[in-house]
């Protein structure tokens, strides 16, 4: 009777708010996101999402982002989806430091000291 059946969507971050009065230094649980959801069936929707759970490895879009959502289309209800890379945190640092890793080899491999 409760459940619904989660269907993979798309949602694009239409605005990023950071509601107030919360702990000083911030509390990722304030911040909320308006998301345009584009469900496989159905007509999109706009929703208000907040983190995820305890939001520990969640990376929070910026607007403009097109991110995955679990949507149920005919509750008009959704949620981040938390495997969509995009919004991982670990996968973030990962590809930093490939780029990092990759300018520093791009020095080493001139044999003049680049100079």
């Amino acid at each position: 009777m409760f459940r619904r059946n989660w269907e993979q969507g798309e949602g694009t971050v239409i605005d990023r708010r950071e509601k107030r009065g919360g702990a000083v230094g911030g509390d990722a649980s304030l911040m909320r996101f308006l998301v345009e959801v584009r469900p496989p069936s159905g007509q999109p929707f706009r929703l208000e999402l907040g983190i995820p759970g305890f939001g520990g490895d969640f990376r929070a879009p910026m607007v403009g982002d097109v991110v995955k959502v679990l949507c149920s289309p005919d509750h008009a209800k959704a949620r981040f989806d938390t495997s969509d890379p995009r919004l991982s945190w670990k996968v973030q640092r990962e590809a930093d430091k490939k780029v990092f890793d990759a300018e520093l080899d791009k020095g080493n491999g001139d044999p003049s000291g680049g100079q």
